[in-house]
């Protein structure tokens, strides 16, 4: 089986969805040729794991559907063979500024301590409280989320304990679990750096895969984000409690980007895991 994992492409113009599937297109061909020299080319799933796009924006995710659409036929992928997950270049920042009302200090009357601050994604500004308008707020994967549904067939679920994705290769026995891990970040400063899993759509999701009897017997089970545990940076996941979740049930790979380079020290996690 083949697996092709791309992450933070940040695409931006036309010609990086040509000139990009050019030169990886020629990469797999040689590679996929020297594997299988009876067989033509051909990969049985696609992942992505965030950052397809620079600043959300819809024309961006055009870009980056048309190197989807090139790549897909080529290498025989059909839709339900691609898991896709945002990272922090896929929430719009103009999207989450509309979400917040503005609030005098001395009228709010909700909690302004530092644990909720936090909790409620709140933003203290002087005499001014900025207050996110929840289902708005959701609203800053818009853009992403209609590319999912353009390349997935559905639109990306808007609450975040929904937010996860399941794929099933029954034929491999393989099960991929697509997983969040932007869902608390915004475009505010002190808001930029906070990645991590939610527990709740990864406990639904948990649950789903132990309530089919399929997904929960798939003999290898891979998982995909987009933020790493370990980057010298504050914009990694500091909660590593979702990877003993994921140990628990099973899970022995998992797949992210972020770093932007590449270094086989940064992706061993073998003593989180064990």
């Amino acid at each position: 089986m083949y697996i092709l994992h791309l992450s933070d492409l940040h695409f931006g113009t036309q010609q990086d969805a040509n000139r990009w599937y050019g030169q990886l297109a020629d990469d797999l061909r040689g590679l996929l040729s020297q594997l299988e020299s009876n067989q033509s080319p051909h990969l049985d799933a696609l992942i992505i794991s965030g950052d397809i796009a620079n600043q959300s924006l819809p024309e961006e995710y055009e870009v980056a559907e048309r190197f989807i659409n090139l790549l897909l036929p080529e290498f025989g992928l059909q839709r339900h063979q691609i898991a896709i997950v945002p990272g922090n270049h896929d929430l719009n920042w103009k999207l989450s500024k509309k979400a917040y009302e503005i609030k005098e200090r001395e009228s709010y009357d909700g909690s302004l301590d530092d644990e909720d601050i936090l909790k409620n994604d709140i933003i203290v500004d002087g005499n001014f409280v900025l207050v996110p308008k929840q289902q708005q707020y959701e609203e800053r994967f818009k853009h992403f989320s209609n590319f999912y549904e353009n390349v997935i067939g559905r639109p990306y679920p808007r609450q975040y304990r929904q937010q996860y994705e399941l794929r099933h290769f029954p034929e491999q026995s393989l099960l991929i679990l697509g997983l969040n891990s932007a869902w608390k970040l915004n475009h505010h400063e002190n808001y930029r750096s906070r990645a991590s899993i939610n527990p709740d759509a990864l406990n639904n999701a948990l649950g789903e895969i132990n309530q089919t009897p399929s997904y929960r017997d798939s003999k290898l089970k891979i998982a995909v984000w987009h933020h790493p545990l370990d980057s010298p940076d504050e914009d990694r996941i500091k909660d590593r409690g979702f990877m003993e979740r994921l140990s628990v049930n099973n899970f022995r790979l998992g797949f992210h980007g972020h770093i932007h380079r590449a270094n086989a020290r940064d992706y061993n996690y073998i003593k989180t895991c064990s």
